[in-house]
């Protein structure tokens, strides 16, 4: 049984890592690109919510320059292409196509994924700070649901919710 410690009692980005990769579930030797993947389709998913929200909510006499609207199309063809990642690394884990196994990672490209890494946690750490929560009730809330889904079943399906995931077509429940 996998270490159920209290939610309130993570302590730190460590120990969030730990606890949360209990619920990992793809061939290991994809990992670094299965990851990857999984950053930018739920990157796609971040965007979309406020891609939604700030389209819903434009004042009709706010003047829309043709920068915005570009803008406004580039990230509509993000959301696209980051659903389309996500798709396929769906399809790979559950192997129904297969990615390359990949050979290790050199040092130098290590270092470089870090990089990248650590910006992406600055730009999450950002986002938390300007929507007014701190980065430990991210982690706290994704714990939460990563358990629920892991003990309902559903942790390999598709929809937010536990009530989307038992409803949708491609529920992948995991073993007993």
């Amino acid at each position: 049984m996998p270490d159920e410690t209290p939610i309130s009692r993570i302590a730190g980005l460590d120990h969030y890592q730990a606890i949360a990769f209990e619920t990992a579930i793809f061939p290991k030797e994809i990992g670094p690109l299965y990851c990857a993947m999984g950053a930018l389709g739920e990157s796609g998913e971040l965007i979309s919510v406020l891609y939604d929200y700030y389209t819903a909510n434009i004042d009709e006499d706010m003047e829309i320059t043709r920068e915005f609207e570009g803008l406004l199309t580039a990230v509509e063809r993000a959301i696209t292409a980051c659903k389309e990642v996500e798709r396929l690394k769906k399809l790979a884990r559950k192997g129904q196509i297969t990615l390359p196994k990949l050979p290790a990672l050199p040092d130098d490209v290590k270092s470089r994924v870090k990089s990248e890494q650590g910006d992406c946690m600055w730009y999450q750490a950002g986002t938390a700070q300007v929507l007014g929560y701190k980065l430990s009730s991210v982690c706290q809330q994704n714990i939460k649901k990563l358990r629920e889904r892991r003990d309902a079943g559903v942790i390999a399906s598709a929809g937010e919710t536990i009530t989307e995931r038992l409803a949708s077509e491609s529920v992948d429940r995991l073993p007993d």
